[in-house]
């Protein structure tokens, strides 16, 4: 009965649809007796006087409302009420879930689930057994529970990707609707997203525990969308199945971070003029560099971070990372993470707080300069940089080699460099081929290089003349 719901008491009592189970009636009084008072629930608006399944069909057309509702409680006349004579009259608020088709879940199910998501370990990091994070995985709850704030099913709608996020629902974001927005229901459809290997079965804290104890991570796994059957799920009425991927990137601990910063970022770098002058306030030239990004992208192609690591010595480089070179992990070889923690390196003087085209038009006027830089790594909360929990820290000096106009090179090459040389026969006597003496000669090196202890070209400079030779 509809009205069994209004009883405070129904809410630990069972429910059989239709009433085939004959569960025990709720008495609305202690010791009611049978016959000495009536009763109406009498609805609003185009449900006024409906009854049966006159009653029901417009429940169902007008689909998910609130309806004003009076109770209304008689004496008896005999075998029936006596309308004149009311004992008490409530005003009640009356929500009934409107109905979704099958077809409209199979349609949410294909359209709205993504078919693999990449978990951050954030996320893994702060979730909580008690909390929603594991919520609807391995275990069967309401399908319109499918995307609250802080649980892992949520980000398998393609909807929470401009959605907030917060650690176990703190922040009480709003949930997302899985079948749509705008679209929700209540109580039809049930479901769960079922893991595979050696998560199949676990729930809550043991389900966190193995997730974390396992590393980075993917497995398979399968939604399941099902039917009711009195007020539960029917587990033998699957409406809707999709397999999807979910890659769960594991746990990196503080101290392997510290480490990592301790040893495998330089204390300084020389950066070539060439990668300050074909940066690009667009590009990944000045990524992490006064500002907040994520540690893994510490050293991707192209960006002045990368040139920090110890490991870019013998990496490649392009310009801007037009070349897509593989990104170099800040946590040593072959070890990886997502999401866990953040970085910047910020310089001092002239260029502190300034990003993208600013710093690197600051960096062009000031030409050849080191700057003292301090690299912070971070932890997190809901998903997103933590400042007040400095992970790891490290002090650094960077040198940026300023630009030289072409016009400079033209002039140096036209007064600088003489018409002619005349070489001693001492100096080819005495030179080696895996020596300097003919560096640059048949083949291009470094401009900087020109002039070098020991090399034929060095000869060439008007001020070899009164230079040493060795």
């Amino acid at each position: 009965m509809l009205t069994r719901l209004l009883l405070k008491a129904s809410d630990k009592a069972p429910w059989s649809d239709n009433g085939k189970d004959k569960n025990e009636k709720i008495p609305p009084v202690k010791n009611l007796p049978d016959g000495k008072y009536y009763y109406q629930v009498s609805l609003n608006g185009n449900t006024t006087g409906k009854q049966d399944q006159d009653l029901l069909d417009t429940l169902r057309t007008n689909g998910t409302n609130t309806y004003e509702a009076t109770l209304t409680v008689y004496e008896a006349a005999g075998d029936k009420p006596n309308l004149n004579k009311v004992v008490k009259e409530r005003k009640v608020n009356i929500t009934l879930n409107g109905l979704v088709t099958r077809s409209d879940v199979k349609s949410a199910v294909k359209n709205n689930i993504k078919d693999s998501i990449d978990v951050p370990a954030a996320y893994l990091e702060q979730a909580k057994g008690d909390g929603p994070f594991t919520a609807g995985v391995n275990h069967v709850i309401p399908y319109e529970l499918f995307a609250g704030d802080g649980m892992l099913t949520r980000l398998l709608l393609k909807a929470s990707d401009k959605a907030p996020w917060s650690d176990n629902g703190d922040a009480k974001n709003p949930a997302l609707s899985p079948l749509g927005e705008n679209v929700k229901t209540k109580g039809q459809y049930f479901y769960q997203v079922a893991l595979d290997g050696n998560v199949a079965g676990k729930e809550k804290q043991e389900l966190i525990d193995q997730f974390r104890a396992n590393g980075t991570k993917t497995y398979s796994a399968i939604v399941n969308v099902y039917g009711n059957k009195d007020g539960k799920a029917d587990l033998t009425n699957v409406v809707a199945t999709k397999q999807v991927t979910i890659n769960i990137n594991g746990l990196i601990s503080k101290e392997t971070v510290q480490k990592a910063v301790a040893d495998n970022v330089k204390d300084s770098i020389d950066v070539p003029a060439a990668y300050l002058e074909k940066a690009k306030g667009e590009g990944p030239f000045t990524a992490g560099v006064n500002h907040v990004i994520p540690y893994e992208l510490f050293a991707g192609d192209g960006m002045l971070t990368r040139l920090l690591l110890k490991a870019s010595d013998k990496a490649p480089w392009s310009d801007n990372g037009d070349a897509k070179n593989p990104a170099l992990s800040p946590l040593g070889e072959n070890v990886k993470t997502k999401g866990q923690y953040f970085y910047q390196v910020a310089l001092d003087g002239n260029v502190a707080g300034k990003e993208k085209q600013e710093l690197i038009d600051q960096f062009r006027a000031n030409g050849t300069k080191t700057y003292s830089a301090t690299v912070n790594v971070y932890g997190n909360k809901d998903g997103k940089a933590d400042l007040t929990n400095v992970v790891a820290t490290k002090q650094v000096t960077i040198n940026i080699n300023g630009l030289i106009s072409k016009e400079t090179v033209q002039k140096a090459v036209a007064d600088n460099v003489k018409d002619s040389i005349d070489v001693p026969a001492a100096y080819l006597e005495k030179a080696k081929g895996e020596g300097p003496f003919t560096a640059g000669v048949n083949h291009v090196i470094p401009y900087e290089l020109f002039a070098g202890d020991g090399m034929l070209t060095r000869l060439l400079l008007k001020a070899s003349d009164k230079a040493p030779w060795s």
